[in-house]
Parts: C-alpha cells; structure tokens; sequence
C-alpha cells in the first residue's frame, strides 16, 4: 500500500518536469519564445475604423523564411475569448497569418509575413490589418506575449498616429 502514494509522486514529478521542458506550441524556437515581453492589457478601442473580421491563421513559424510582425491590443471581448489587434505586414511582404500559440500559462500571438522572390514588384507601405482572435479557452489569468516583431508599430497601448 506504500507503493501507491510514491508512484503517485514520481507520476505527478515527471508531469511537472514535462510541462516546464515542453517546446512552446506551433514550433515556434525557443528562444523567441523566452523573449516574449507581455502586453499590459490596456486594450486602445478600435478607433473608428469599423467592424473586424477574423484575422487569418498560419499554424506554424519557419525559420529563416518567416518575419514576425508586431501587433498592438484594439479589444478584449466576449469574457476574454476574442482578442481584436491591429497587426504589422511589410508591403513587400505576403502575409501567411496570425499564429495564437496557447499554453496553460501564457498565449502568443505571432502575425508571421514572407518576402516575395527577389525582384517581387511591391507598393512598400506598411498594412496594419485589424483581425478578431478567438483563443481556445478565455485569456483568463495567462500572460498575453508579444515575440520579438519587425519593429513597425507604435507601442502596444499608444493608439496609431492621424
């Protein structure tokens, strides 16, 4: 009978020891992952720029040819579920989605663009989308993480300039 409470023990260890040496979701590397800075979720409004719809998805990060974007939180609605942002693209750029890694305790959200071949033809303006995210559970108590982005965007809580 002493055995149960010690496998029980070394179950629940290696559990634990699992959850904290997981690879961050979407196979986004570790590193970027360990340099998300959280968003202080002081969501700006939509400042009249009308309705949102759902921003695209990507499901994964490739290395060396994707370029992460910067977004900035618009809204947090529907209990936490739905996340409205505005996110960065370079003009030259082909947008391949937002990835919303989510673990137990933080969610990322990872606009990702690829450049064109070389020689591309491209208008070189900035696209600010604005998307809805609907995350698997409400944001609740998870920190919100911005990975290291293009740099484009205004701070996360400043709105965009006129």
């Amino acid at each position: 009978m002493r055995t149960i409470p010690v496998v029980l023990v070394i179950v629940a260890f290696s559990l634990g020891t699992a959850a904290c040496t997981a690879e961050p979701p979407a196979g986004i590397p570790t590193t970027l992952w360990n340099q998300g800075a959280a968003d202080p979720l002081k969501p700006i409004g939509l400042v009249g720029q009308g309705a949102p719809k759902p921003a695209p998805l990507a499901t994964s990060y490739q290395e060396g040819l994707d370029d992460i974007g910067d977004w900035r939180l618009l809204e947090i609605n529907d209990g936490g579920a739905q996340l409205v942002i505005q996110y960065s693209q370079d003009g030259c750029a082909v947008g391949q989605g937002v990835i919303v890694a989510q673990t137990s305790a933080d969610v990322a959200l990872v606009p990702i663009y690829r450049n064109g071949p070389e020689g591309t033809p491209c208008d070189a303006v900035l696209h600010v989308p604005i998307g809805i995210i609907t995350l698997a559970k409400p944001l609740g108590d998870r920190r919100l993480l911005h990975l290291p982005g293009d740099g484009t965007m205004q701070p996360p809580t400043q709105p965009p300039p006129p």
